[in-house]
């Protein structure tokens, strides 16, 4: 009963689309420039990412353990207007 279902997360809208249940690491990687330089970053993270012990509870292809969260976020905190607006430091990348 669980398989479609994100415990942690019950209330997130599911968009579906490739961006919110990709594996590819290629299609997660996005760039901004930061000082005229172009750096590149990964979009989001997995839940397994932040909790690698639930693969042994539920298993690697796990729906909800597969699916992106926060992309938006990393887009947003690389934008250099954002970043100039928090006085983010352009040593450090937001991931």
């Amino acid at each position: 009963m669980l398989n479609d279902i994100n415990i942690y997360d019950l209330y997130r809208t599911n968009y579906g689309g490739p961006s919110s249940t990709t594996k590819e690491p290629k299609e997660r990687l996005a760039s901004t420039i930061i000082d005229g330089e172009t750096r590149t970053y990964k979009r989001g993270h997995t839940v397994a990412e932040r909790t690698p012990w639930l693969k042994g509870m539920f298993g690697e292809d796990h729906p909800m353990l597969t699916q992106i969260l926060g992309d938006g976020q990393s887009d947003y905190l690389n934008r250099m207007d954002v970043r100039g607006a928090l006085h983010i430091p352009t040593s450090i990348l937001s991931y």
